[in-house]
């Protein structure tokens, strides 16, 4: 996996919904709870579908923010802001410190690992250091594109 450095980014702010509003190329935040806040550990996650596209990737893509959503709300995680495209999970997770985020993965998260393991190959999972007022769809878009080819 890739680390990205240096991007400059523009954020707003984006609306919240269900996870029956998860769309292509449009913020959907998990949670409703996302905080420009230091100090949480706060993580970005790349995703590449492995054989689905479209709308079958974003119906599938959905499943999976559920499973999240069940596994680790209640285990330290703050905030899960969910960016998809044809192809691509693009996500910002933040937590209440990295040791709870660890714990909960060691925990639970077997489940939500296998489950994204059957549709997607990770690209770049790395600590955020600096955080966007909102991450909005210019935050997801200059992700993509400072990402290294495939």
């Amino acid at each position: 996996m890739k680390t990205l450095m240096g991007l400059i980014l523009v954020f707003a702010t984006t609306a919240f919904g269900a996870t029956d509003d998860l769309a292509a190329r449009t913020p959907y935040s998990a949670t409703g709870r996302y905080q420009n806040n230091p100090s949480l550990h706060t993580t970005l996650y790349v995703g590449v579908a492995k054989s689905l596209s479209g709308d079958a990737f974003v119906n599938r893509l959905a499943a999976h923010v559920d499973l999240v959503k069940q596994n680790l709300d209640d285990r330290g995680l703050v905030s899960y802001t969910v960016y998809a495209t044809s192809d691509h999970e693009v996500a910002v997770m933040q937590w209440t410190s990295e040791a709870a985020m660890t714990q909960a993965f060691e925990e639970v998260g077997g489940a939500v690992r296998a489950d994204g393991e059957e549709f997607l190959s990770p690209k770049l999972w790395e600590t955020m250091s600096s955080l966007p007022n909102y991450p909005d769809e210019n935050f997801f878009e200059n992700i993509l594109l400072a990402l290294p080819a495939q």
